[in-house]
């Protein structure tokens, strides 16, 4: 009763009593302390257990709600420093505790699997083109002063044209509200393994309107940044869309978990050549397996299919990055 005079989300507390019970005590000091303060229950909780003062949040949910998305951003700019801290091997059979990367990777992970209706769609596309297209770019790249021309970022400017294209794709549901349309800058977020820790997914700003370059140079800082724990919140937030790239590691295609709150993510595969029939004859070609999780709440198989499709042919026909 007291709970509910207060407002007080019971599912937030620790229990003070006797084998964790919580007691009227624990509800009156959180009456207290943020019963005025707007949040969703997942918010409260996620801050309870990250150590954050939900007090001290701004919230972007609507009306100014704190979202889980606010809290775990607060929760990974307060430390830094323990997300990069050495993992000790546990001894065989031991629980190892997750480091704050891990734990947040595993909770945004679940979240999205639980919320969204993934729909995976898998595209094999001739990267025979784009592989010359990158080799001859990077000594003139790398005379510029930037070292290399990443896959990451060829694919990062072809989605985000894709996404100027069908911009359906990069709309975004909104919990009781309906579709908050896409704007008219694509930001591409690139995401970056951290192990053992877990994943972070560094942004690319205004991904279709800057050049090759440009981008190369971003990804590349962005990286060594991402690696070394120095990546700001505001560098991880804001995106349309996600690329996540298996390649290095021999994968062809997999199903990717979409990175919420966007609506879809695109894998990549590994970049080799294949035995492919062109023409009625069979060629060695540089093949590349596109895999795009969406969430089928937002946007339908065709139009997915159709956004798919236009970033394969930008792949596939990469001189056109260069004059878009």
């Amino acid at each position: 009763m007291r709970a509910r005079a207060t407002g007080v989300d019971l599912t937030t507390l620790t229990g003070s009593g006797p084998n964790g019970r919580i007691v009227e005590a624990d509800v009156l000091v959180a009456g207290v302390s943020d019963s005025r303060v707007l949040a969703t229950p997942l918010a409260r909780r996620l801050a309870q257990e990250h150590g954050v003062d939900i007090g001290e949040l701004h919230g972007t949910g609507p009306g100014g709600r704190i979202t889980q998305d606010d809290v775990l951003r607060a929760a990974d700019h307060q430390a830094p420093a323990a997300d990069r801290a050495v993992v000790a091997q546990p001894a065989p059979g031991a629980v190892a505790p997750l480091s704050r990367i891990r734990k947040i990777t595993a909770e945004r992970m679940a979240s999205s699997v639980q919320a969204t209706a993934r729909v995976s769609l898998f595209l094999d596309a001739d990267f025979s083109e784009a592989a010359r297209f990158r080799s001859q770019l990077q000594p003139e790249f790398a005379r510029l002063g930037t070292p290399k021309l990443p896959w990451d970022a060829l694919i990062a400017k072809a989605a985000a044209l894709a996404l100027v294209d069908h911009p359906a794709v990069g709309a975004q549901w909104v919990d009781g509200q309906g579709l908050r349309s896409s704007t008219g800058s694509v930001h591409v977020g690139v995401a970056v393994a951290l192990e053992p820790e877990g994943l972070v997914v560094p942004v690319l700003r205004d991904a279709g309107s800057r050049s090759l370059r440009e981008l190369a140079d971003d990804l590349l800082a962005l990286v060594d940044k991402a690696r070394a724990g120095r990546l700001s919140p505001l560098e991880m937030q804001g995106g349309s869309f996600t690329i996540t790239n298996l390649g290095a590691y021999r994968i062809d295609g997999f199903t990717p978990i979409i990175n919420p709150p966007e609506t879809a993510i695109l894998g990549v595969g590994r970049i080799a050549d294949k035995p492919v029939v062109v023409d009625g004859k069979i060629k060695a070609r540089t093949m590349c397996t596109l895999s795009l999780s969406f969430d089928h709440r937002v946007v339908d198989g065709v139009p997915a299919a159709a956004f798919l499709a236009r970033l394969a042919e930008l792949l596939e026909r990469p001189y056109a990055l260069l004059g878009i």
